[in-house]
């Protein structure tokens, strides 16, 4: 009878041990999913400006977002209108409020001096390991 009260502990402490372990998994995962959202979902904006392509088949939209109020600073969203109307969010930047647009051809553009194709490309600042260099030589 002494091992049964053992058993009983190490079930006990098994069980302690796997809901902690997935208590810190399940945090993880929201976490990360909370630092990387889905383009389609990221903040809508006031429309600052809209550029046409050479030939006026697409157009870029930039938004400048401000949420946050005094905890963030602002950010730049751009989205592409396709011919058919469809839009697709290609460019958000933290700490901008730039909205250069520069037209290469009909399908490559460059926004506040990152070169994107809007049929495949997006920027997110987040996913650039060199941004905060470029943002401290903004501020030079």
């Amino acid at each position: 009878m002494n091992g049964f009260p053992l058993k009983k502990e190490t079930i006990i402490i098994g069980w302690v041990s796997f809901s902690v372990i997935l208590v810190i998994f399940l945090l993880i995962v929201a976490f990360n999913n909370s630092q990387y959202p889905d383009p389609e979902d990221w903040a809508k904006g006031t429309l600052e400006k809209e550029v046409p392509s050479p030939s006026n088949q697409s157009s870029i939209r930039m938004y400048l977002v401000q949420e946050g109020g005094a905890t963030s600073r602002f950010q730049m969203r751009g989205e592409v209108v396709y011919p058919t109307q469809e839009t697709r969010n290609i460019y958000l930047n933290y700490d901008e409020d730039r909205t250069d647009v520069q037209w290469l051809n009909e399908d490559m553009i460059i926004i506040n001096e990152e070169r994107l194709n809007i049929k495949e490309d997006v920027y997110f600042w987040k996913d650039d390991p060199k941004w905060e260099e470029k943002r401290e030589k903004k501020y030079e």
